[in-house]
Order: C-alpha cells, then structure tokens, then sequence
C-alpha cells in the first residue's frame, strides 16, 4: 500500500516534464515581429549575420528559417561547433513545422563532423585522419580549414545546400566560413548567429572588412532583447560582464520593456573543493524539495566545469538511486556517442559540461564553478548562467569553490526575486 511518504517519493518521476509541455508549443506563436520576419525573408543578397545577447532568439530564427525551407523541400545543413547542441535544434525545428517531417529534412552536423564527411565522401581519409590524428589547436584548425576548403571544392553544384545555417558562430574560425559558403549554391542562403560573450574559445572576432569580403554586408541584423531569461537573472548577467568581461562587443542581456518578474529561485553555495559534490547533489535535492513537487528529476540540469567533477556527481546520484544522462566518457568515440544521445527529451537528470551545454535551456540549473582564473574560465561562467529558462517556478543554484567569485555572489543571493 503506498503511504504519502511514498507518494512523495515517485512524484517528482511522475510529473510531466517542462520540455513535453515546451514542445507543444509552436515557435511561430512565440516569435516577435522582428524574428518572425527574419524567419520568413530571404537575406538580401543571399547572405545574414545576426547577434544578439543570450536568450535573444537566435536560435529560434535559424531554426525557425530552416524548418521553413525544409518543409519547401530546400535541401538544408544546420552547423554548430558543439555536437551536443544539434539534437536540441532539431528539435527547435520541429516546433516550427509541428508535424516533425523537417527533422528528417535537416541535415545537423557540427563543423569537425562535416569536415570528416568532405573528407570521406571524396576519398581525403588520409589527410583528414592526419590532421586529427595530431590533437585540434589552433594551428591545426587553421590547417584544416584550408583543407576542408579543397574537399568543399570539389563537390558539384547540385550537391550543394539551399541553406546553410551556422550557430554559436563565435565558435568558429573566420577560414571555417570559407567551407562553409563553399557548401551553398549560387542563389542559396548562409546565415550566422553569434554572441560573442559566449566566446569561451577565445577565438578572435572576425573582422568587420573580412564579414563584408565574405558576402556578409556591412552591417548585423542584431536582437536587442533577452526573452528566454527572467529579469533578476538578466540583471545578474548584465553585472557580471561589466565586472567580469567589460568587453564592448559583448552585448548585455536587456530584458524587454515593462518584463515581469517571474518566480526566479536564486541560491549561492560557497564551499571547499573537498566538499563540492555533496553541495551540488544536495543542491540538485533541494530544487525538487523547494518546488514543492512542481519539478520533475528530468528538469534537473547540473553544469560542471570538468569531467572528473560530473564522474564524481554522477556516481553519487547513482548511489541514491537517482537516474541521469551525462557526456561523459574516456575516448574521442565514446564521447561522441554519449554527448550524440545527450537530449533533453530523456526523462532523467542532465548531467554535462559547461562547454557542451552552451547553447541549451533548462528551467533548473545547478552550477558547479571551481575555477574562475582566466577570462575563457568567466566567459564559461556567464555561458552557464545564461543557460535558465523563466516559467512559473525556475530555479538557478551556484555552487562555487573560487574567492574570485565570491563578492559576485553576494549580488547572487542579494537581488530580489
């Protein structure tokens, strides 16, 4: 016989998840005017860069845009640097054409992916497994680039995209866009969406004079405000870059005029490194406890900023009979397995890194920050911080090991919501 202690106990495995109801939702009714029409217009002259601070739309566009040609048979490629993301814009896609025939329409690679298909499909196996073989640096990204620009070479126009369309471009490196436009036909489109404060790869931003030589035009198309974020987090952020990374090109999160405030938990954990991971599952506890059973386990999100700290949380969660699904894995292919599988639809915690959940949403996050030295360490952070989506009961706990951040704690924990 099952007693309200027991009850208790299942709920929170029982509750329909945040992303099943988020996924109904079609991404034409949420649209604004601007992203509507960016969605629904071709670039003039075949080429669009967009910028907009987190949470601003973007990938809602790209999606948005993709799924539209899509579903008029254009043949289409979504590009990202981080293999993890293309799951979850796939499934923005679908949103937009609600009866889910784009997904298989869309071509989602990242860009080390696409490059190893160049290579295969015209028989370069060998210079690609060369490149590769030596570890991707700097140096090594630039070498191939130019390669990858010599397999996209050799492809015919008629196996060529309608549609190219590149997310998280501040990822990339400027050589990568040449490939890239080389895989769009001659009356195709390629379009570009970036947030540089989100650049934890430190890769220098393009140059305006190069965007222009590309095809880009002279201006961006930029998104002014941050929907996704609820405003105390939107503030947070916003003082964390003036504090953090005053850099002039990252854009603040500005919520819209007249923004509500929704109800935004905010917790700040200051703790030892030897105490982390008991912190963080115990944060991860406190957010099914405090929403009163409103939250699911698999709303749950945890960021960690290594891999050896989500091993380490991951067995813990194990211990207490507590599913979830995590990137993490020895070994190039494993790896890549695992972060392909990553998908917010699992019906268990979500267990990753910072680097492979940028681009992501989630209605709770716990953060885990034990570094906070350098300014990709800060731009790692703001990524993270970003990562929450407002509803009617979200949650965003930090649990942090650095003094850097300390003082930026005390704004965490102090601002009104």
């Amino acid at each position: 016989r099952m007693n309200d202690e027991i009850y208790m106990d299942f709920k929170p495995w029982l509750i329909e998840p945040d992303f099943s109801s988020e996924q109904r939702k079609p991404l034409i009714d949420i649209l604004d005017t601007k992203q509507k029409m960016l969605s629904e217009t071709r670039p003039l002259g075949g080429r669009r860069r967009i910028r907009g601070p987190a949470g601003s739309g973007k990938s809602m566009v790209l999606c948005s845009r993709a799924a539209r040609l899509a579903s008029e048979n254009k043949e289409v490629l979504i590009v990202t640097f981080n293999i993890t993301l293309l799951n979850y814009l796939l499934d923005l896609a679908v949103r937009y054409d609600m009866n889910g025939k784009v997904r298989n329409q869309i071509t989602a690679l990242h860009f080390h992916g696409l490059c190893k298909r160049l290579a295969y499909d015209g028989d370069f196996e060998d210079e690609h497994n060369a490149i590769f073989n030596q570890g991707i640096d700097d140096k090594s990204a630039e070498v191939l680039g130019k390669k990858a620009l010599s397999w996209a070479s050799e492809i015919d126009e008629e196996d060529k995209y309608d549609a190219v369309f590149i997310d998280e471009g501040q990822d990339f490196y400027k050589e990568w866009l040449d490939v890239l436009g080389k895989l769009v036909k001659k009356d195709g489109e390629l379009v570009l969406c970036v947030d540089q404060a989100q650049n934890i790869y430190g890769n220098s931003p393009i140059p305006e004079k190069t965007m222009s030589l590309k095809g880009f035009g002279t201006s961006w198309v930029s998104l002014d405000n941050s929907y996704r974020m609820p405003l105390s987090v939107c503030k947070l952020a916003t003082s964390f870059l003036e504090e953090f990374l005053p850099n002039a090109e990252n854009l603040r999160p500005i919520p819209k005029q007249d923004e509500m405030e929704f109800n935004t938990n905010l917790d700040w954990v200051q703790c030892d490194k030897s105490d982390v991971t008991n912190k963080t599952v115990g944060a991860l506890l406190n957010i099914i406890k405090k929403s009163k059973s409103t939250k699911a386990f698999a709303d749950l999100t945890c960021i960690v900023g290594s891999i050896s700290n989500g091993v380490e949380i991951a067995k813990a969660l194990k211990d207490k009979n507590i599913k979830c699904i995590d990137t993490f894995e020895e070994g190039r292919k494993s790896s890549k397995a695992k972060k392909l599988s990553f998908y917010k639809g699992s019906a268990t915690v979500k267990l990753t890194t910072i680097s492979s959940f940028k681009g992501w949403e989630s209605t709770a996050v716990v953060l885990q920050c034990t570094r906070a030295e350098s300014v990709k360490d800060m731009a790692l952070f703001y990524s993270a911080i970003t990562r929450i989506r407002k509803s009617e009961d979200c949650y965003v706990s930090v649990v942090n090991t650095d003094k850097r951040l300390r003082s930026f704690g005390k704004k965490w924990t102090s601002q009104v919501h």
